[in-house]
């Protein structure tokens, strides 16, 4: 009797300890499973990068995916980010988001002289101006002048959480916050606007 009695509760310890390591087995293949995922999608992100799109009325427009990156991740391999969050007093921990816009304008313009000044033998003139992030090239003849403007202006974005303090300890939410810097010193952020849809 005594001896049933042990082989059922071995019985039991035995299905228990199946039905537990099964439970882990299924956690730590989903959690693998969940891990090819997240490289398949960075692997697509830094592949292909950026698609641009055509919308109805022929405007164009860029569309890519978020690459995923975890906080020990961010600081190892993305020292120029850390740093600047370091400059803005924004916790990595804190930051929920940051995107990096890098816009370039190249524009061909050819416009006839309003008011002329003659002067003898000489046909035309050209001239040029460049910096870190202009560089403007021209020519000017008897009766036109053609401009060759090229600008690349890069936007970083950051989106984070502000906690409450007190003393030494955080909690909670204080604001959600975004901050967008813009790199050129030639241009001005004359509008900012965040939307959230909220579910």
């Amino acid at each position: 009797m005594k001896t049933k009695f042990y082989i059922y509760i071995l019985a039991a310890l035995s299905l228990g300890g199946l039905i537990i390591y099964a439970n882990v087995l299924s956690h730590s293949l989903n959690r693998a499973k969940q891990t090819i995922i997240a490289l398949e999608k960075n692997e697509r992100v830094l592949l292909y990068g950026l698609d641009t799109l055509r919308a109805k009325n022929g405007t164009l427009y860029a569309k890519t995916e978020a690459l995923s990156l975890s906080e020990s991740k961010l600081k190892k391999y993305n020292s120029e980010l850390s740093a600047e969050l370091k400059n803005l007093r924004i916790r990595v921990k804190d930051l929920e988001s940051t995107s990096q816009t890098i816009i370039d304008t190249d524009i061909d313009i050819t416009t006839p002289l309003r008011d002329t000044i003659i002067i003898p033998k000489v046909v035309s003139k050209v001239f040029d101006y460049s910096d870190t992030y202009v560089k403007i090239w021209g020519v000017v003849g008897q009766d036109s002048i053609k401009i060759n403007y090229q600008s690349t202006d890069t936007l970083r974005i950051f989106h984070y959480y502000e906690r409450k303090k007190f003393l030494f300890f955080r909690w909670g939410i204080k604001s959600e916050n975004w901050i967008i810097k813009n790199n050129n010193p030639n241009n001005r952020i004359a509008a900012f606007n965040v939307i959230q849809i909220e579910k």
